[in-house]
């Protein structure tokens, strides 16, 4: 038995939907069978478009396995994400991830943390991603899946007279000084370092990255850094400034660099000194701001207020690649770029600012004040305006998680022979008080585990139905299955009586769907099911609308029903149906195989009205 769990979390920055628990047969569409347990989620992007983007959510394992009345220890080694189609077919078995328990994580009573896990490729604007969690809980030894660092460091590395940490990422190598809490040097893939710090010489003393003002700055001395979190997806630092009233922290991804200031403890700015490029060549060398305007370095445009979102980027001339600086806060204040006051090419840098006012005064210059403001920098190897942009908004954007999203829904109609009547059908069975307030299908043949419930049948109710939703004809294609209620004027409804019925777990796509009862021979829908204004609808009291010839029995006001008859649920109506089951049951009540008219008795009219006029009959439900 597997069990694919949807669930109920609320957190900043992304939108999720309320919990539900589903219990499934999944052998199809289960693509790790070591594992029991599954999370459906969708990633939607919004008016934005992504490039291999690292999407992140916070996620309670022990809430997920108490919903599945599991009380096991969860095994982190568990984990396994994949990308899947709409449908539920495998696009991606092996996607990068990495999970970061919270401070008070406990795998018994608090399986907590986030998961990151790359987003590759490009994902257009106006779009939408489906994935699964794999996970499971008890003493199985999983042994972790093993990615190739995409992210990496080493501690305690030498670096201009400060022990640093060396980070090594696809995009660049990066080394940042602990007690400086600041980037020192920043290569790109070719070995050009785009800051240059140097201890050796005043004028190159002064590069780095964020360089905040009092603090922050490499070859300074007032802060501790420490390493919080590290995996192949990212890596996260954090820096105290001594007196601990400072605070920030650095994200680390494969394509670029997240700044936070937790606490800023004083006014601030977030600076870029350095080398477009790696060395200073003020006829190379340029600037663009977020409205296209380009300017060689050599160029000042201080107490200028860039537009939102405020963005630059730098390049050199001889190369496609470029670095850009992202302020993430919406402010109305001066951002400022000018040149490095020297003489000497060699000692040039430049002096770009997010919240900078000229001229420089210790005590009026640093305009950003906020705590737990983004900054973003990264290298992107183009420097066409367009595509700088689109690597700009994907970095500094994020994607909305849906954690559960929004069942779809259907409009379903059809009539079962048994009960029909000149366009609605009886309710004797529901009236007798006969039909079980859970679903009837988990025996043989349906084998259906399905937990569908009610807590009352509603009075419209004619019985319990199952449907299959397939990516096509064949039921290797099964994607999901559901029980629910068939009402007398022949809609299907959920389980509390409400219309239209839904399905959580899968996404909006083609789907054939196959409609079952317990002893009426089923149908299936001739073409995929059509989405209209937000619902799936299918009519089955039309015959054209059935896959197979001649599928349903015919009345005499027009309209088509499931046929009748097939006591034992093996698809056909035969002699054993008659003999094994009506007959053993004849003059019985209750809730029987042998009551084709469903009226909660079994009797003469069953076999002679039902079983008679369809003996010989199969449903035509491909296999």
């Amino acid at each position: 038995m597997k069990f694919s769990i949807l669930f109920l979390f609320v957190f900043s920055s992304f939108l999720v939907f309320a919990q539900t628990v589903e219990q499934s047969s999944y052998s199809y569409n289960w693509y790790d069978n070591s594992r029991d347990y599954r999370t459906f989620f969708i990633v939607e992007s919004g008016s934005n478009s992504f490039i291999d983007k690292p999407v992140e959510f916070d996620i309670n394992f022990t809430t997920l396995l108490q919903t599945a009345s599991n009380s096991d220890q969860f095994d982190m080694a568990s984990i396994r994400v994949i990308e899947i189609s709409p449908s539920l077919s495998l696009i991606d078995s092996n996607i990068v991830y990495q999970f970061d328990a919270d401070s008070d994580f406990n795998s018994i009573t608090k399986a907590s943390g986030k998961i990151t896990f790359l987003m590759s490729g490009i994902t257009a604007p106006n779009s939408t991603r489906y994935f699964h969690i794999y996970f499971d809980a008890g003493n199985k030894d999983y042994q972790p899946v093993n990615f190739a660092n995409l992210v990496s460091f080493e501690d305690n590395v030498e670096h201009e007279g400060q022990s640093s940490f060396k980070i090594q990422t696809t995009s660049g190598l990066y080394y940042y000084h602990k007690a400086g809490a600041g980037f020192a040097s920043i290569e790109d893939i070719n070995g050009n370092d785009w800051v240059g710090y140097s201890s050796s010489q005043i004028d190159l003393s002064f590069r780095g990255i964020p360089n905040l003002g009092t603090w922050a700055h490499p070859g300074y001395t007032n802060s501790a850094s420490s390493i919080k979190s590290s995996g192949p997806l990212k890596l996260i630092i954090e820096s105290v400034k001594v007196g601990n009233i400072h605070k920030l922290r650095w994200e680390i991804y494969p394509e670029y660099a997240r700044l936070t200031i937790i606490e800023p403890g004083e006014n601030y700015f977030f600076q870029y000194e350095g080398v477009p490029g790696g060395s200073w060549d003020h006829n190379s060398d340029y600037v663009v701001k977020n409205n296209a305007q380009r300017s060689l370095v050599s160029q000042s445009w201080t107490n200028y207020e860039l537009s939102d979102p405020e963005w630059v980027y730098f390049g050199d001339n001889s190369m496609e690649r470029v670095i850009y600086f992202t302020n993430h806060q919406s402010d109305q204040l001066n951002d400022y770029y000018k040149p490095h006051d020297t003489s000497y090419d060699p000692y040039k840098m430049t002096v770009f600012a997010f919240g900078r006012q000229d001229p420089y005064d210790p005590n009026t210059s640093r305009l950003l004040s906020a705590s737990n403001a983004k900054f973003t920098f990264g290298f992107f190897e183009d420097s066409v305006f367009t595509n700088v942009r689109e690597a700009v908004l994907s970095s500094s954007n994020e994607p909305t998680v849906n954690l559960n999203p929004s069942p779809i829904k259907l409009s379903v109609k059809a009539f079962l022979q048994g009960p029909y009547n000149n366009g609605s059908m009886s309710l004797t069975l529901n009236q007798a008080g006969w039909i079980p307030t859970e679903q009837p299908y988990s025996a043989f043949p349906w084998n259906y585990t399905g937990i569908e419930t009610a807590s009352s049948i509603p009075s419209n109710t004619v019985d319990w139905v199952l449907i299959e939703l397939r990516r096509s004809t064949s039921s290797n294609s099964i994607i999901k299955k559901q029980a629910a209620f068939i009402r007398n004027d022949g809609y299907l409804i959920n389980s509390d009586g409400s219309f239209p019925l839904k399905i959580d777990g899968i996404g909006e796509a083609d789907f054939y769907l196959v409609l079952r009862h317990r002893n009426h021979l089923g149908i299936m829908s001739a073409t995929p099911i059509l989405l209209i204004n937000g619902i799936y609808e299918t009519d089955f009291t039309s015959n054209g609308s059935v896959y197979g010839i001649n599928p349903m029995n015919l009345h005499s006001d027009g309209n088509y029903s499931l046929r009748s008859g097939d006591g034992n649920a093996t698809g056909s109506v035969s002699a054993s149906d008659n003999n094994l089951v009506w007959r053993p049951q004849n003059g019985s009540l209750g809730y029987l195989m042998g009551d084709f008219n469903l009226t909660g008795s079994v009797s003469a009219s069953d076999t002679n009205l039902h079983w008679r006029i369809n003996n010989g009959r199969i449903s035509q439900i491909p296999n």
